[in-house]
């Protein structure tokens, strides 16, 4: 997938900086514990608040081949240096998105606009499925039920 210009496409910060800010974050609103992780095509951070295990990723936008021939022509470099740093650039990107992602919806909740468990609701793990709340009603979402004019959610099979 090609990258896209956004808000943080340009950061220098670097990953362990974000996440420091992140851990201090997720301290001064009373997380309990918390952990980062990162996969091949994501980075997350859970966290333990109020008794609920929250999860937020990110999805990693990877380099296709196009961008890094581009990258690489422009500064004259090997494809393997090009991967790389495009790679690098974008994990800067995805962690300064997880930090203000995170810390808008604690300062909305600090600042009553709503509760914890509103602002995070699609974050939330159901323990039973160790899946996110997301997770388990995105396909009927997807598929129209909250839609106006869609069923509802009776099609997601727990409506009275």
């Amino acid at each position: 997938m090609p990258a896209k210009k956004g808000a943080y496409a340009g950061t220098e910060v670097a990953v362990t900086k974000s996440q420091e800010e992140l851990r201090g974050l997720l301290q001064k609103f009373g997380a309990q514990q918390f952990s980062f992780g990162e996969g091949r095509d994501w980075a997350g951070v859970e966290f333990v608040h109020s008794e609920h295990l929250v999860r937020v990723r990110c999805p990693l936008r990877l380099p296709d081949d196009r961008t890094v021939q581009r990258y690489r022509s422009g500064a004259h470099t090997s494809t393997a240096v090009a991967v790389v740093t495009l790679t690098e650039k974008e994990a800067k990107r995805v962690w300064r998105v997880l930090v203000w992602s995170v810390k808008a919806r604690l300062v909305a909740v600090e600042e009553g606009l709503e509760t914890f468990e509103q602002a995070f609701l699609g974050h939330l793990v159901d323990p039973s499925s160790d899946r996110t709340l997301w997770q388990v009603v995105r396909e009927p979402i997807e598929a129209g039920a909250l839609q106006l004019g869609g069923p509802g959610f009776r099609a997601l099979g727990r409506g009275d």
